[in-house]
């Protein structure tokens, strides 16, 4: 009985973690949707385009920043594509924030 509900308990926080997955690699695609659209021209004023791309691409961050984003996106589509997120977290600690 008690294998059986751990058991449970394990696909249980599979299913979480997969939807949790699926969520933010949502929300990935759409931040880099949004920035892939910011850095193509468009017909009206090219300027905020020309900035995004001059940019990224003379602090040596990509060379197109369009195609890096379209291959990101088809990247995470693929759930077998692993992803690392860096960066800082607010951890609770003896009930502080740090």
């Amino acid at each position: 009985m008690k294998e059986s509900r751990n058991l449970f308990q394990i696909c249980d926080s599979m299913d979480r973690d997969a939807l949790e997955d699926r969520r933010k690699r949502a929300q990935l695609v759409d931040m880099l949707t949004q920035l892939r659209d910011l850095a193509q021209p468009y017909s009206g004023d090219g300027a905020s385009h020309k900035f995004v791309k001059d940019f990224l691409m003379n602090d040596g961050t990509t060379q197109d920043i369009v195609k890096d984003c379209d291959s990101r996106i088809d990247e995470l589509g693929n759930d077998e594509t692993v992803i690392l997120v860096a960066g800082k977290t607010k951890v609770k600690i003896n009930s502080a924030c740090v």
